[in-house]
């Protein structure tokens, strides 16, 4: 234990143990025997600290420090080897058992067995959970990120109108080809940092906010609940499909259902508020506008084969002619500004190209920016 207990600093300062406050205090050792007599505030005031030991305590008692700190929120893993360890790994988060020393019944109990007996495995674990939900999170940021820029084109073709600035063989290129390659890379992506990622506080802080959002959710669901009702025992029944069925379908009818969904989410999240703005605003916005410019200025600036003459085709002209009828088509029906149906077709073959090419050059950003929050593209130096 690296800091000091109540009773430490109270010996180095020659104080009483009473006068010594508790936001002096950021480590605790607990005795068995001290564990059944506790109250609710003192278990809230033990799982405050930094450190904390329990000694010499019984199975009871290890069942009882799991319950105690998943009802604060908690995520909590118990490694054991022995019998008695079964009820505390059964009830963890994440049961801990080992492959050697481990007992028969705590490998049935525990949701995870270490193979070599070595607690560095569970660090390593921890690790490369953490880079799984890492990468799944960029990997979506990336990949929803281009299909509004996709569905733009077909919406400003339905309202205003202009042309289909991407045909439906590009939008398949794009989601089959350089994207999937793309999307596929992060399943490989190593951290950005060798340390980085077990240096970031956990995504589901516990703090006296979120203890206390739990606590309230804790007394509504008592609240519904009839006198006398054992929810530790209802657990281990299994609850009929039917009434999974008809639960699910009467939650949103009720009040705790809509309030519950509006509340402010504990921890960090897969999706959250943020990857929205950014794969459907910020990004979006930036990709679409970019394309939609690229798109426009080829309209006017490409040249009619063989002859160097630009077409000219403002965006303004580009909605007029697209009301017209058969537009961009070969069948075209005479001359708009010396333009024939198969110099429409052409252009617009040309500026859906480069649409299509400014998505992928885009993209190539949005990946860079999703791979490297905290690095350069290229090399492995920390902004």
């Amino acid at each position: 234990m690296i800091s000091d207990t109540k009773k430490t600093i109270a010996k180095k300062t020659g104080r009483p143990i009473d006068s010594v406050p508790e936001s002096e205090v950021y480590a605790v050792v607990v005795h068995g025997e001290q564990i059944d007599s506790l109250t609710d505030e003192e278990w809230d005031t033990i799982f405050s600290k930094d450190e904390i030991i329990f000694a010499r305590t019984s199975p009871k008692h290890k069942l009882q420090i799991v319950k105690r700190a998943q009802e604060l929120g908690h995520i909590v893993g118990v490694t054991g080897d022995g019998v008695n360890d079964s009820p505390a790994l059964k009830k963890a988060d994440l049961g801990i058992s080992m492959n050697i020393s481990g007992s028969d019944v705590s490998k049935e109990a525990a949701a995870m067995i270490l193979i070599d007996d070595n607690f560095a495995s569970t660090v390593e674990g921890i690790a490369e959970g953490r880079l799984i939900f890492v990468n799944l999170r960029k990997s979506i940021q990336y990949v929803v990120t281009h299909i509004l820029p996709e569905v733009i084109p077909y919406a400003l073709f339905a309202i205003v109108p202009i042309p289909i600035a991407l045909g439906p063989l590009q939008i398949l290129a794009i989601d089959l080809g350089f994207e999937l390659f793309c999307a596929l890379s992060f399943a490989w992506e190593p951290p950005e940092t060798p340390t980085g990622l077990m240096k970031l506080p956990p995504r589901r802080p516990v703090n006296a906010d979120t203890i206390q959002l739990l606590k309230e959710r804790k007394e509504e669901d008592a609240a519904l609940l009839p006198p006398g009702y054992d929810s530790e025992a209802a657990q281990l029944r299994p609850v009929p499909l039917s009434k999974k069925i008809i639960n699910a379908i009467a939650a949103p009818f009720t009040k705790l259902f809509w309030k519950r969904k509006f509340q402010k989410t504990i921890g960090e999240t897969l999706v959250d508020s943020e990857l929205l703005s950014w794969v459907y605003i910020e990004g979006a916005i930036i990709e679409t506008a970019g394309a939609l410019t690229a798109f426009f200025l080829v309209l006017y600036d490409a040249k009619i084969p063989g002859t160097g003459i630009r077409y000219g085709l403002t965006p303004y002209d580009a909605f007029t002619l697209q009301k017209m009828d058969k537009s961009f088509t070969k069948d075209f029906p005479g001359v708009y500004n010396g333009l024939t149906g198969k110099d429409q077709v052409d252009v617009l073959a040309q500026a859906q190209s480069m649409f299509y090419l400014s998505i992928l050059i885009i993209q190539l950003f949005n990946l860079f920016a999703c791979k490297c929050r905290i690095t350069l593209p290229f090399g492995l130096y920390p902004l």
